[in-house]
């Protein structure tokens, strides 16, 4: 289902006019048509207004919106499909390199804990006062 259909039917199913939707989202009713026509895409704003007015998940409508986009994109392109599978293998690379990052990140935060144990264990071998010399030396300083 394209994003206009989509957004046709959200709206007739939660028996909203255009003129009510308009007022819901302060999207001028001829922009809605346009949008509901397929002629134009919303800007993210005007998506997350939609979003709201029509009580749908945004996850839903950007996932609608991004695969009517690169639909229209694709439309008149000799090899569309190829396209898309050279556009899928990139994404999974980024999403990779995300999850590449995360692990650095986490290596640097067990690094991290290492250097505090290590702290640790040297706070501990240095023999530091216990409770009574802490009192005392408090009992003085106070």
């Amino acid at each position: 289902m394209n994003f206009a259909i989509f957004l046709k039917n959200q709206r007739l199913v939660s028996n909203k006019t255009m003129l009510e939707l308009s007022a819901d989202t302060e999207i001028d009713q001829a922009l809605l048509s346009k949008y509901e026509s397929g002629n134009r895409m919303p800007s993210d704003k005007h998506l997350l207004a939609l979003a709201a007015a029509l009580n749908v998940s945004l996850h839903i409508r950007r996932k609608e919106f991004l695969a009517d986009k690169i639909a229209k994109m694709l439309y008149n392109e000799d090899y569309p499909f190829e396209i898309l599978m050279v556009a899928e293998s990139r994404v999974e690379y980024l999403t990779s390199k995300r999850a590449l990052q995360l692990q650095e990140l986490t290596h640097e935060i067990q690094q991290k804990l290492f250097d505090l144990e290590d702290f640790q264990k040297k706070w501990q071998e240095s023999k530091p006062m216990n409770t009574l010399q802490l009192e005392k030396l408090k009992e003085y300083l106070i």
